[in-house]
């Protein structure tokens, strides 16, 4: 009997394998939600606009190893199994994050400092670029076959709710600290916490089974490491890519990047950006089996594409909302509503991808697609909307960047197939 058809063995794998995602959204979440403190400690403790930009850009600079790490890890889990993989990214990315909040600040060991953050981030950024496709494949594959949105939806559930807890925690820290001691060492504490999870790669590695559709397929189709790159083809690749563009955008702009943008372009102070992260936050992981279930009636495309118009139509509107009267209550309204839509973009978006490559070689297309995507518009998202504001003084670039990337994936999604539900 597949893991598909077995309701027990499905549960238990939604829940293990929506635990080991989350440490991939935990690591952005708190490198992003912490810039400005990184910033301080690490590249300069005068606290200007150049030293926030030097911490953004090493956000991004993991980014540069995912395709890469993507690549590598995709063949992994296609050749040797998903939860091997899955094990593996845990181990490491739970390892790699903890460590940078364990790295001595720029004063006390000078250039070292940033040169070791720069590493870490290469490392965490080599090993996440599996952790989508590999999670993805392992979700689908486990799935009933009429739950298949549903259960991928937790792909980006699992990533919110990681999210939510490193908010929480950057909450809870930057009320009962001072800015003082939040640069010096409080910071330090939700990264050294990701250390927590090393010990669920060990479970996953020792008791959790692949899915049976799976291990039919790879046996069925079993093919030379080369045949899996070359196989995939460049169309299929493109269309993820450009569907994963908005999906990218939303995470890395209106989630992790937006307390310090509600902070350094809005005044709101840090803890009350904080407070209105986990609003938005809380709603968009409410939300998201919801959209997924949504989804497995009525199709992923209609629920997606209404989606991609609408923030394309209404991201500008809701951020000059909050900028022309910069309240916490304002910016609660704004992420709540923003949360509505990228819950029904994002949540169904893992089973469509997930439909555009075969089993034998889905998680190596996935992570081609989606690691093309992270890298050219996710990672260096901060980055790039930080310098256009630097630039140009306007305020309202994050708009521009998340409607641009709402209509590249609405032209994708006219391209995309999808299976019959």
């Amino acid at each position: 009997m597949s893991a598909a058809a077995n309701p027990a063995t499905s549960k238990k794998s939604l829940a293990v394998v929506a635990s080991a995602i989350a440490i991939e959204g935990y690591d952005l979440s708190i490198y992003a939600l912490f810039a400005l403190s990184i910033a301080y400690t690490f590249f300069d403790q005068a606290g200007s606009a150049t030293g926030l930009l030097l911490a953004v850009a090493t956000l991004g600079v993991g980014y540069v190893m995912r395709p890469l790490g993507g690549v590598l890890l995709g063949l992994y889990a296609d050749r040797v199994g998903r939860k091997a993989a899955i094990a593996l990214i845990v181990l490491m990315m739970s390892a790699s994050t903890g460590l940078i909040g364990l790295i001595p600040s720029y004063p006390a060991i000078g250039l070292a400092a940033p040169i070791l953050v720069v590493l870490l981030r290469l490392v965490q950024g080599f090993f996440s670029g599996g952790a989508a496709a590999g999670s993805i494949s392992f979700l689908v594959e486990s799935a009933p076959p009429n739950k298949r949105a549903f259960y991928a939806s937790w792909q980006q559930a699992s990533q919110v709710g990681a999210f939510l807890l490193s908010a929480l925690i950057g909450a809870a820290i930057s009320s009962a600290l001072t800015p003082e001691e939040l640069n010096s060492w409080g910071w330090r504490v939700p990264f050294v916490l990701a250390l927590l999870f090393g010990p669920l790669g060990l479970y996953i590695k020792r008791s959790m089974p692949d899915p049976e559709s799976f291990k039919e397929a790879r046996a069925e189709a079993a093919e030379p490491a080369a045949k899996m790159l070359t196989g995939t083809r460049p169309s299929e690749v493109l269309i993820g890519a450009g569907l994963s563009c908005l999906w990218n955008v939303t995470a890395f702009i209106l989630l992790y990047f937006m307390p310090t943008y509600a902070q350094s372009s809005f005044g709101i102070d840090m803890a009350a950006a904080f407070r209105a992260s986990c609003a938005g936050a809380a709603t968009l992981f409410v939300l998201c089996p919801l959209m997924g279930m949504l989804s497995d009636r009525y199709g992923c495309k209609p629920v997606m594409l209404a989606a991609a118009i609408g923030l394309a139509v209404l991201i500008y509107p809701a951020l000059a909302f909050v900028a022309e009267v910069p309240t916490e209550a304002r910016l609660i309204i704004a992420q709540m509503g923003l949360a509505v839509l990228i819950a029904a973009y994002t949540a169904p978006i893992s089973a469509l991808l997930a439909e555009l490559f075969p089993i034998h070689r889905r998680s190596t297309g996935l992570s081609i697609a989606y690691n093309l995507s992270t890298l050219i518009v996710g990672g260096f998202g901060p980055f790039f909307v930080t310098w256009l504001m630097i630039e140009t003084g306007d305020q309202m670039a994050p708009a521009y960047y998340v409607a641009g990337a709402a209509l590249i994936s609405t032209v994708a999604l006219l391209f995309a197939r999808e299976a019959d539900r």
